[in-house]
């Protein structure tokens, strides 16, 4: 039974570490590239997340930035090279980035009042689950299943290295982690596997339009 489930853990752990690191790679090459549509920043209605993708590549240098962290990371990712490492340095453009597609409250009031119908709802629901809900699931798991990096730095005191002792209980409950990361690692997976799917589909269309985007209102 431990057999089964290491092979199912990692072959998630695997499928996941490729498809978060294709998102990532393809995000960041298109941003000076351009192979993929991008959603207008320009216009008085923008969504709230535009205006501040807006104002970041105003800087000069913010989005770029991030542009830039997301091509490394890809690229770590896909090599298998400094993942823990990769997905620290990520995290933060994981979760701003759902963040601003996250910001749907207003279209819960309107259809609650009845401005908007339920088909305007579901696509700013689809926007994101694909836009960005997706990418962070994949990216939190993939950190759960590399804790055992992060987890000494979570020490409520900490110890310089020449102190510390060589004993550590590393093999406590890892029954118990093993099932919770699977649990947690197979829906993630199916999520991150269709987004970077329709990602490197829709790359200058050999496989997916960019009328497809229409389902999540960016084109």
């Amino acid at each position: 039974m431990r057999v089964t489930s290491d092979k199912i853990l990692d072959s998630i752990i695997l499928l996941g570490r490729i498809f978060l690191g294709l998102t990532y790679l393809l995000s960041g090459l298109n941003w000076f590239f351009g192979f993929l549509p991008m959603p207008s920043i320009n216009g008085p209605a923008m969504p709230i997340k535009h205006q501040v993708v807006a104002e970041m590549i105003n800087t000069g240098w913010m989005f770029q930035m991030t542009k830039v962290v997301e091509i490394m990371a890809g690229a770590a990712l896909l090599a298998n090279r400094f993942v823990p490492l990769a997905l620290a340095v990520a995290a933060p453009v994981a979760i701003m980035t759902f963040l601003l597609d996250a910001f749907i409250l207003d279209a819960f009031v309107q259809y609650f009042t009845g401005a908007v119908t339920w088909k305007y709802l579901a696509t700013e629901l689809l926007d994101v689950i694909f836009g960005g809900a997706c990418v962070l699931f994949i990216h939190a798991f993939l950190m759960l299943a590399f804790w055992n990096y992060y987890s000494p730095m979570m020490s409520f005191r900490a110890t310089p290295a020449h102190q510390l002792n060589a004993t550590t209980a590393a093999g406590k409950n890892a029954g118990g982690k093993r099932a919770a990361l699977i649990v947690l690692g197979a829906p993630a997976l199916v999520l991150a596997g269709i987004n970077a799917i329709w990602i490197a589909g829709m790359v200058n269309e050999w496989l997916i339009p960019w009328s497809s985007l229409k389902l999540l209102r960016l084109q």
